[in-house]
């Protein structure tokens, strides 16, 4: 059965930062069945440049249900088996009324600004964007909704109510080659 994706708020202050998807769904990177481990399912999950330091906000009103940012570890590199190996990331994890969880990761080391089965309403403060986890070469926030389907972690479609843009990672990247052709082209007819 087709379920509509959830519309969320945009984890972020997007009126101080533009909203730049550095993977999206289906992503090559990390953002498939089995990249991270198997029991996790990272297919729908959403990368978004920020800059460290940025406030990141509760997409959707729920419980906070694990919190984790003492790490200060990073790697900024394509290995992804290390990032598993030698360290994760700071995290906060929302519970919500469906079952359907939300992380929010590569957080500031004790960024959090809330606390274990705190309610928080859409739009409320969570937490500040780190250097932690794997970044690859550009600091983000990694955003996903999850559920738990057959003992397996599965993140599931979703969509934000002020970005109507791709979600597909191919998607986001052919429109952003899209513009950069024609920037090119602008550019060598003024010249």
């Amino acid at each position: 059965m087709y379920e509509e994706p959830q519309r969320l708020a945009i984890p972020f202050e997007h009126s101080k930062h533009p909203v730049d998807i550095l993977q999206g769904f289906h992503g090559p990177y990390t953002h498939f069945d089995g990249s991270v481990c198997k029991s996790l399912n990272l297919e729908y999950a959403v990368d978004f440049s920020l800059p460290v330091g940025a406030l990141v906000l509760a997409a959707r009103s729920g419980m906070v249900k694990a919190i984790s940012t003492y790490s200060c570890w990073s790697y900024v590199g394509k290995d992804v088996q290390r990032h598993i190996k030698d360290g994760g990331t700071n995290f906060i994890c929302l519970a919500h009324d469906d079952g359907t969880t939300a992380v929010y990761s590569h957080l500031a080391f004790k960024g959090e600004m809330v606390y274990l089965d705190q309610y928080v309403e859409e739009g409320m403060p969570l937490a500040r964007t780190g250097l932690s986890g794997a970044l690859g070469p550009v600091p983000h926030l990694h955003f996903h909704v999850s559920r738990l389907e057959k003992g397996k972690t599965c993140t599931i479609p979703v969509s934000f109510k002020d970005y109507n843009g791709p979600l597909e990672h191919d998607e986001i990247f052919a429109a952003k080659n899209c513009v950069k052709r024609k920037i090119s082209q602008l550019v060598s007819t003024v010249s």
